[in-house]
């Protein structure tokens, strides 16, 4: 890959997204930000905006979690109702014209070098235009959040079969979930990446619009993995690890079921249709 020099001075947004958050998983994240943007000031002239924004009318309940976090300097932006996923980061990036961009999720904790290492790696590689990290749950069991292009089986296989088909397709599932690559904790190019963080570059961002205000919730991740790879690569990167708390959707109720559902209708409806 071709490498660029260090430039003096670079700004960071870091945007997240909260609805209905559980007060000790929204501290733990900030806790993790604050020591990850404390490393992160090794970088020079490093400047850090921390907008979030509540979808979930809990401003007053928030408000107190940051304020416990002074170096932060986070700025809380509440809806009056739920106005989606991307619509809501979409909100952030219209507030910020860093040169990076984060999107995260609430239920992510990172690991103390993240942001350095992140910021480092798309300050020497100019191809790229998003990192993907390393993602572990709460147990260190790796989690496989980079993704292939879907099929619908592919979808239904992975969500709703029961154990013993999806053991019987184990090598399908592996390849859609790009297990390979990230047993082997190669950085590689990535398809399709995780909205729960995703380290973008704030030009490249802006000009892929930022996210599908179409998609409510679901899938708006993978739209956006395909905007922007149209202008650069997408990279996995396991020098830097975050510890996920969320996912599987269909472990959530009839309600993520069908958004889920109608959200993967509007994204086959638009790249492509793939049944298997």
């Amino acid at each position: 890959m071709a490498q660029s020099p260090e430039r003096s001075a670079l700004s960071l947004c870091i945007s997240i997204v909260t609805y209905k958050v559980r007060p000790d998983d929204f501290t733990a994240m900030l806790a993790s930000l604050d020591a990850a943007l404390e490393s992160a000031a090794a970088l020079p002239q490093l400047t850090i905006r921390l907008i979030i924004v509540d979808n979930g009318q809990q401003a007053a309940e928030l408000q107190p979690l940051l304020d416990a976090f002074p170096a932060l300097r986070a700025e809380l932006v509440s809806n009056t109702e739920n106005v989606g996923y991307g619509r809501a980061q979409n909100q952030a990036l219209a507030m910020a014209q860093a040169d990076y961009h984060l999107l995260m999720n609430p239920d992510v904790v990172v690991q103390p070098e993240c942001l350095l290492r992140g910021l480092q790696y798309l300050q020497r590689e100019v191809e790229v235009v998003a990192l993907s990290p390393q993602v572990t749950d709460i147990h260190g069991r790796l989690q496989y959040l980079c993704k292939r292009y879907p099929s619908v089986f592919d979808l239904a296989l992975r969500g709703f079969a029961p154990a013993a088909l999806r053991k019987f397709f184990e090598p399908r599932l592996a390849r859609y979930e790009c297990r390979s690559m990230v047993n082997k904790k190669l950085t590689a190019r990535a398809e399709l990446i995780s909205g729960c963080f995703m380290l973008c570059r704030g030009p490249a961002l802006r000009r892929a619009g930022g996210f599908d205000e179409r998609f409510f919730l679901y899938f708006e991740d993978f739209a956006l993995s395909i905007e922007l790879a149209k202008q650069g690569l997408l990279m996995y990167y396991p020098q830097i690890s975050i510890v996920h708390y969320g996912g599987y959707a269909a472990r959530k109720g009839w309600t993520h079921i069908r958004l889920f559902a109608r959200s993967a209708l509007r994204f086959f409806n638009l790249y492509g249709w793939k049944l298997f």
